[in-house]
């Protein structure tokens, strides 16, 4: 495992904003997120070979290319699927584990560049058109959900919301940048 200079200063903005419990709910949430991944990796034949964390998030490098396009799209959906799971073990005990599991599952099932419904959206495409025609789309719907994320920011209320959903649109639009066998 890799981390990166990016994911020790987002850790320090978490926690100098809202503390260590803030720190320890999302990482036990990205903690679930990313073992549904392992699990369905190992399952499938194609174990992780490096986990990489960033300002943006996790990326796991497998080796997917022996992989369906239908296992492929589950190896991206089993990270939602254990965050899911995860929030609905911990709705009655830890509420704030339970939304920011759910949150995080919800955020990347968005069908944007590599996030895991940008995967998603990638495998079942390339079941039906070719490698070229599948990216320009998953480009362009990225390009739509980042516009979109930028359009809320601008007419949000609160500079909060703003701030967010700025927050998510270069999220979104920085998928389009990240290429190769990661989940």
């Amino acid at each position: 495992m890799r981390v990166g200079c990016g994911a020790l200063l987002a850790a320090a903005a978490v926690v100098f904003f809202g503390g260590l419990r803030a720190l320890a709910v999302i990482l036990a949430a990205a903690a679930a997120h990313e073992a549904g991944h392992l699990i369905a990796l190992a399952l499938l034949g194609a174990p992780a070979r490096e986990i990489r964390l960033g300002a943006l998030g996790a990326v796991m490098e497998a080796d997917v290319s022996r992989l369906g396009f239908g296992a492929e799209a589950v190896a991206a959906a089993a990270g939602p699927a254990a965050g899911i799971l995860l929030a609905l073990a911990a709705a009655r005990s830890c509420p704030e584990l339970a939304g920011t599991s759910a949150a995080l599952s919800a955020l990347n099932l968005l069908p944007c560049g590599s996030l895991d419904g940008g995967r998603i959206l990638r495998a079942g495409l390339s079941a039906f058109l070719g490698a070229d025609a599948t990216e320009k789309a998953v480009t362009a719907v990225t390009c739509v959900c980042a516009a979109c994320f930028a359009g809320l920011a601008i007419l949000a209320r609160s500079p909060a919301a703003s701030v967010t959903l700025l927050a998510a649109s270069v999220w979104s639009a920085a998928g389009l940048t990240e290429r190769g066998a990661g989940i």
